[in-house]
């Protein structure tokens, strides 16, 4: 029985082989990356319910879209790699008047017959490192085909912020505006982000991959600084971060 045992886990590789079956493996290129994400609490911090009578509101996802360049290392003759992203994302915002006012916005309208919506913008530079897996598939040496996991950080630095307000009370706007942008200042953000992608290798130098990747916000993103209009501090984080990458990679000399 112990030969038996022996046999079977000797022929069990030869069905679910290795991805990297060299000495290490060093890949780098470039994609495409896009995110839509929310920020919690944004109600509760313009809006004291104590103060202020309840009024219909929404909060949309925010469309970021920009480039990145990937770098990525695999452990030798293992299944196990890491990586380092680097991208430069800018908030996505259609043009146009305040009904089409779109990217991610609050909205709000109350009794008064007010209503208006607030785009938070801002340009990132983001680094994240993400440790991965490779699955073990049959056959997936022949096929050059591999789906792997990842779980890792991303680290958000603002590049330039803006805060952008329209109503059906234009007159009143830029006031606002200035008055939100003085009175909410934006901090850097850290993210959990794990994910799951496919590769394809072309004459193993060269890969394509898509990967998807969900995450969750670790820090407060906005901070309350000191205001006349009843603004309250409160833990502003990424709810939900989604994130959908498209890249080329490039095999390093060996």
């Amino acid at each position: 029985m112990l030969l038996y045992a022996s046999l079977l886990l000797m022929h069990l590789p030869g069905h679910a082989q290795r991805f990297y079956e060299h000495d290490g493996e060093s890949w780098y290129g470039g994609g495409l990356v896009a995110n839509q994400y929310s920020i919690s609490s944004i109600y509760e911090m313009l809006v004291d319910e104590s103060i202020f009578l309840l009024t219909p509101h929404e909060e949309r996802s925010v469309n970021a879209i920009g480039g990145s360049f990937w770098i990525r290392y695999g452990a030798p003759y293992s299944d196990f790699f890491i990586e380092g992203q680097f991208s430069l994302l800018s908030v996505y915002k259609p043009q146009g008047q305040f009904e089409k006012f779109e990217g991610g916005h609050f909205y709000l309208q109350n009794d008064r017959g007010l209503e208006y919506s607030i785009l938070f913008d801002y340009d990132q530079v983001s680094f994240g490192v993400f440790p991965g897996y490779f699955l073990p598939l049959p056959n997936r040496e022949k096929t050059d085909f591999g789906i792997y996991l990842t779980a890792g950080l991303n680290w958000s630095i603002l590049s330039g912020t803006s805060i952008d307000y329209a109503s059906n009370e234009p007159q009143f706007d830029l006031a606002v505006e200035e008055s939100l942008e003085m009175g909410l200042k934006y901090r850097n953000n850290l993210t959990f982000l794990p994910g799951i992608g496919i590769q394809q290798k072309f004459n193993n130098n060269l890969a394509l991959e898509l990967r998807y990747s969900q995450g969750w916000g670790l820090v407060d993103i906005i901070e309350t600084q000191e205001n006349s209009y009843f603004w309250r501090e409160r833990l502003n984080k990424t709810r939900v971060a989604h994130q959908v990458a498209l890249t080329f990679l490039v095999l390093f000399d060996r």
